[in-house]
């Protein structure tokens, strides 16, 4: 993808605006953070001094890589948060290789009564895809502070966007799975309803975003993402009531009402203080609360458990055939403990 940006994109698209204006995008410059550009190399003196949108002057740095670099690395929280996912990913291959090659996965009587696994347990390429997601809304946004360019912007958003949709598509397939109640969907719809979520999401959906960017209002259409995967996750839980560790849902709203109001309070430019020369800057708050908050959504999607009865974690016939299948085992064991006491007779 960043190959493909690279070669189509005009070098112009790359060229920052010296007076904090890039490509006629006005207002997003108001961020409290001084900007700092870089020198172009025809002049010869130390510090070039240029205007602000506050009509005043601040000298800018002929060495700074960064136009905005407390903004620009707070976003490596995303990837922090990236290698906990793809360690998630790790263990839950392995967890799952493990089980595939149990020799009585099926009749085995320690696996009855077992809480099932979550959607992005049994299917771990989904949390695989949500660790490119995170590693790619920190890079995009560390190259739109960094840069303070439109097409790196562009880049920004669109990014957040596919990271909430890839979400909201893997809380959505947990309606084709397993429940305590029934068994919705066989393995082989299951694995076919995540499989081409998986492919329309990351092939169709997320280029989409990208596409239409410029089209789309970004408070909008971020509200409508939120709103979609709460009510995703609260539709399931009311119709299937799996057990939640609810803390982390506690984590996901304060630490995405926080961002939000950092966020309203630059835009509107009221109530928080912020130094534009500091090491603490409220755009950064943003950053690290959408990062918590977003970081949450996936561990409250894993905490979700049931326990059912049946061989293999599934309900419905298959729960009357895994409690026949532990009754045959049991009496079988007994034959072969009464056969071995004849023999020691």
């Amino acid at each position: 993808m960043w190959c493909l940006v690279g070669y189509l994109t005009p070098e112009s698209a790359w060229e920052r605006d010296p007076n904090g204006v890039w490509k006629g995008y006005k207002g997003k410059s108001n961020y409290c953070e001084k900007v700092r550009h870089k020198i172009p190399r025809i002049y010869n003196h130390k510090n070039l001094t240029i205007p602000t949108n506050n009509n005043t002057t601040s000298s800018s740095s002929t060495n700074t890589f960064m136009a905005q670099p407390v903004n620009s690395l707070s976003n490596y929280t995303y990837v922090a948060y990236a290698f906990i996912v793809f360690s998630l990913f790790i263990f839950d291959v392995q967890l799952a290789r493990k089980s595939n090659n149990h020799p009585n996965n099926q009749n085995n009587p320690s696996l009855v009564h077992r809480p099932t696994t979550t959607t992005l347990q049994t299917f771990p390429m989904w949390s695989l895809i949500l660790t490119m997601a995170f590693i790619n809304i920190g890079t995009t946004s560390f190259l739109f502070h960094a840069s303070l360019t439109r097409v790196t912007q562009t880049l920004d958003v669109a990014a957040i966007y596919q990271g909430l949709g890839l979400l909201l598509l893997a809380y959505l397939c947990r309606f084709c799975s397993s429940t305590a109640s029934k068994r919705q969907c066989s393995y082989q719809r299951q694995w076919w309803t995540n499989t081409m979520a998986m492919v329309v999401g990351v092939f169709i959906m997320c280029p989409l975003f990208y596409v239409y960017k410029s089209q789309i209002n970004t408070t909008t259409m971020f509200a409508l993402l939120v709103v979609l995967n709460f009510l995703a996750c609260g539709t399931h839980w009311y119709l299937h009531r799996p057990s939640m560790q609810w803390w982390w849902l506690v984590v996901v709203t304060a630490s995405l009402g926080i961002a939000v109001l950092f966020r309203q309070s630059e835009l509107a430019g009221w109530g928080i203080q912020c130094n534009p020369t500091g090491l603490w800057q409220n755009h950064s708050a943003w950053h690290f609360g959408t990062a918590t908050s977003l970081f949450a959504a996936v561990m409250l999607f894993r905490s979700e458990k049931y326990v059912e009865d049946g061989a293999g974690g599934a309900g419905g016939e298959d729960e009357e055939k895994g409690k026949k299948n532990v009754v045959t085992m049991s009496e079988h064991e007994t034959k072969e403990n009464d056969g071995v006491e004849m023999v020691a007779a």
